[in-house]
């Protein structure tokens, strides 16, 4: 009688934890996406100073009005609108452009926030997965029910989008500070460009050989 070659499956309560988030491998994630909550938390707390700053010429009662929302667009909404309502009189009219351009940023950049906060991850090495989604290897976005943020990072690079958000919301923090201590008689701070993700840039054309010496 022949041996039967069909392995056996494995007992499910002796399968290892495939979403035990304190595990060696899951180790970048977790850091990458507590820097870039931490990042963001940081941008407001910044906000809320210059909110303070420019619309009540820095008086607590401000801050304690600021911290009474719990809503970060609700916070912003409200800078917004301060500034909106201040005479020419009250705050250079550049100044105001470039407080509105940098709310504009942040709020542009809620969305991608949102989905590295909030979309599951999965470590698609489990044996489960490897049947499921044999396309996807290692952490990837956990998107298989139809998650809406997991859905927007699928196929991502996971680090690359942390760390591009992170970087993002920390330059956005810089030019708050630059443009709560900028005064008359100093140039205005350039704008934060977006940082790339992690690729070097290649440099167009071919590139000139240097003669040895």
């Amino acid at each position: 009688m022949a041996k039967n070659s069909t392995k056996k499956k494995q007992p499910r309560d002796t399968w290892p934890d495939h979403n035990r988030f304190t595990s060696k491998h899951f180790r970048p994630y977790t850091t990458a996406i507590g820097q870039a909550s931490l990042a963001w938390n940081d941008l407001h707390e910044s906000l809320g100073v210059f909110f303070a700053e420019i619309v009540f010429q820095g008086s607590l009662r401000a801050n304690a009005i600021w911290q009474s929302l719990n809503s970060d667009r609700a916070k912003r909404v409200m800078f917004a609108a301060g500034i909106d309502s201040m005479p020419m009189a009250e705050i250079e009219p550049r100044l105001k452009t470039e407080i509105i351009w940098l709310l504009n940023q942040i709020n542009a950049l809620e969305e991608t926030r949102n989905n590295v906060i909030h979309a599951p991850i999965l470590d698609h090495e489990h044996p489960i997965w490897r049947d499921v989604a044999p396309h996807k290897k290692g952490v990837a976005s956990y998107d298989f029910y139809g998650n809406v943020r997991a859905s927007k990072l699928s196929e991502k690079d996971l680090l690359k989008e942390y760390r591009h958000f992170r970087d993002v919301a920390i330059g956005l923090r810089r030019y708050a500070e630059y443009l709560n201590f900028w005064d008359s008689t100093k140039p205005w701070p350039e704008r934060p460009r977006p940082p790339n993700r992690g690729q070097k840039k290649q440099r167009q054309g071919r590139r000139r050989q240097q003669p040895r010496k």
